[in-house]
């Protein structure tokens, strides 16, 4: 008679039940034993002049950068007035990517 091999992961009881198995979740945020709903929603910063599909948020040191970006636009947040300023620069996209690629 074969024999089959048998391959046994790490015995978790106090995990849910869904572990390993979402690809993605939306409108939650990692806790220690799977993810937690945001109790509600909240305007954070000043309005955009459209609707925002993303945001990024980059650190250095203690500096700290948020930008989100619309179907045209690129947003950055004022970390003091919580402002959104538009920093898209359309004409000028050439230049910085041969300019970046320099680099």
């Amino acid at each position: 008679m074969p024999t089959k091999r048998l391959q046994f992961t790490d015995w978790l009881p106090d995990q849910p039940s869904n572990a390993g198995s979402i690809i993605d979740a939306k409108n939650v945020y990692p806790v220690s034993v799977g993810y937690a709903p945001f109790t509600s929603a909240e305007n954070y910063s000043g309005a955009a002049s459209e609707n925002l599909n993303s945001v990024f948020v980059a650190r250095y040191g203690d500096d700290v950068a948020v930008f989100a970006g619309g179907a045209t636009k690129l947003f950055n947040l004022n970390n003091t007035t919580l402002a959104l300023t538009d920093v898209s620069k359309l004409a000028d996209m050439v230049d910085w990517y041969m300019e970046l690629s320099i680099w």
